[in-house]
Order: structure tokens, then sequence, then C-alpha cells
């Protein structure tokens, strides 16, 4: 337990962060491009704020800071909307030293949008819009079109939005996933003609 022992969490994180800074650091020397950090386990409601503060936020940052890449992602943003203060949230993993932000469809729906892109760009990073998988069938082709493009209207204007697609169900047959990455992209290419103000990626 984080809190019946804080001295031992923060040594048990101190080594992760050294282990994580090695083997990152590898993969930078041959040619990695993008250090990613997800926190589908740390995250609301299992973690509350006080612990995000004081042990997550710190040990994230002198990862970053042990690390030549400049691209740097938190992705897999889960339970955002149930966040005490969600802007507060992500104002602290951004002080991390991120670059881009990656929050997944069911809280993309639940907070305020325009706030985010406000907070996006006045912190200069990219936001990327997380897709589930399972949800990119051919009977759900309108629903995720119509939430592309409320995305692509609040976030799009600054060209720093992306489209992030996981949870592919098991087992999947090739050509249904080839399918569905072309879906993802006739869908990002027909929404995006109506808001030229950037370029989606």
């Amino acid at each position: 337990d984080l809190l019946s022992d804080a001295d031992y969490a923060e040594e048990l994180l101190e080594f992760c962060v050294q282990v994580c800074s090695r083997y990152l650091g590898a993969q930078l020397e041959l040619g990695l491009s993008d250090v990613r950090i997800a926190d589908a386990w740390a995250a609301f409601p299992m973690v509350n704020p006080d612990i995000f503060d004081r042990f997550i936020f710190p040990a994230v940052k002198r990862l970053f800071d042990l690390l030549s890449s400049k691209h740097r992602t938190w992705t897999g943003l889960y339970g955002l909307a149930r966040a005490t203060d969600w802007q507060k949230h992500l104002e602290g993993i951004i002080s991390c030293g991120v670059t881009e932000l990656c929050v997944y469809q069911d809280d993309m729906q639940s907070i305020d949008l325009k706030a985010l892109e406000k907070l996006v760009q006045a912190h200069d990073v990219q936001i990327k819009a997380g897709l589930h998988g399972t949800s990119l069938g051919p009977y759900d082709s309108l629903k995720v079109g119509e939430m592309l493009e409320y995305w692509i209207a609040a976030l799009g204007r600054k060209g720093g939005m992306g489209i992030h697609v996981s949870n592919i169900p098991w087992p999947a047959k090739v050509e249904d996933v080839a399918n569905m990455i072309g879906q993802v992209r006739q869908l990002t290419a027909d929404l995006w003609g109506k808001n030229q103000k950037g370029e989606l990626s």
C-alpha cells in the first residue's frame, strides 16, 4: 500500500524509473522516436488525486527527464470524467513533460471539449482521440462518424488532433482489421474536408 509505507513506495518507484529509463533509452538509441506512458490501471477511480500528485506525476517527470525523446505521449487516459477536477489532472500530466495526450471516447463524451481545447492550446500539446476497435463495426459507422465530426470541430482547429484505435477484438481476421483501418481513414478524410483548419494525423 502506497500510503502505509510511503518511503518504500518511493524507493520502488525510483527503481521502476531507472529500469524504464534504461530500457527506453536503449530503444531510443536504436531509432525509437516516441515514448509513451499508459495509465490503464493507475487511473480514476482506483487512484485518487493525492496519490497522483505525490507519487505518480513526480516519477513520470523523472523518467521523462532522463530520456532524450522530444515526443512524449501519455496514452490511455481512463476515468477522466470521474476525476474531481479533470482539468487540474490533465495539467498535472502535462507538467510531467508530455507533448501529446490520448483521451478515449468514453471520457471524450463526458467532458467539456471546449475547455479541453483551451487547455491543450494553452500548454502547446497535441490531443489524440482514442476509439475502441469494437465500436468500428459496420453497424456503428454512422455513430463513429458523428463522434469524429464533433471531435474534429471541437479540437481540430490547431491541427494537433489524431485518431488512435485500440481494443481490436480477438480473434480478428486480417481483412477485418484492414477494413477497420480503411474505415477510419475514410471517415477522417471525409470529415476533415469539412474543416480546413489543420492537418489530421
